[in-house]
């Protein structure tokens, strides 16, 4: 899937990606940000490629950035907590739990059904280049933010 010159001036320019950092997943210093830390001008260019709040903390952001209190205001805290996590090592006060340094192989099938609904799969699990993944998630794929940054003009 390619997407024209304009995608992706827009995710180098406002958005601040390279090469680099589009295809490395969670490597772009916006990606540690949820959509409410957003400058009016990068929510503008987010939107402008298909992206929004749902989209953006769910798919790129992972609600990583988000208080364990958010969690469990929005219902995500069950999620993170069935992969181990507490609000200590949520913040970072206690270790991470033991699902964070597996791969997605390694993960029981109760452990991967809940990294879905945080908009996980495989490959952005375990890091690896973009590849298409067809799963059931609660929210659609941004699919160009799944795209190769080679791809995003023609």
């Amino acid at each position: 899937w390619k997407l024209d010159d304009e995608v992706r001036e827009i995710a180098d320019k406002s958005l601040k990606y390279s090469e680099l950092t589009w295809n490395v997943l969670g490597l772009g210093a916006v990606e540690a940000r949820d959509w409410m830390r957003f400058t009016s001008s990068e929510v503008e260019a987010a939107e402008s490629i298909g992206w929004n709040q749902a989209t953006w903390d769910c798919w790129i952001n992972h609600f990583r950035s988000y208080s364990w209190e958010n969690l469990v205001f929005y219902g995500l805290d069950f999620e993170y907590a069935a992969l181990g996590w507490t609000e200590f090592s949520w913040d970072g006060s206690a270790d991470a739990p033991s699902s964070s340094d597996r791969s997605w192989d390694e993960l029981s099938e109760d452990e991967k059904d809940h990294a879905t609904k945080l908009c996980y799969f495989e490959d952005n699990w375990d890091m690896i280049d973009i590849t298409p993944n067809n799963g059931k998630f609660p929210y659609p794929k941004p699919k160009s933010r799944f795209s190769p940054w080679n791809e995003l003009s023609d």
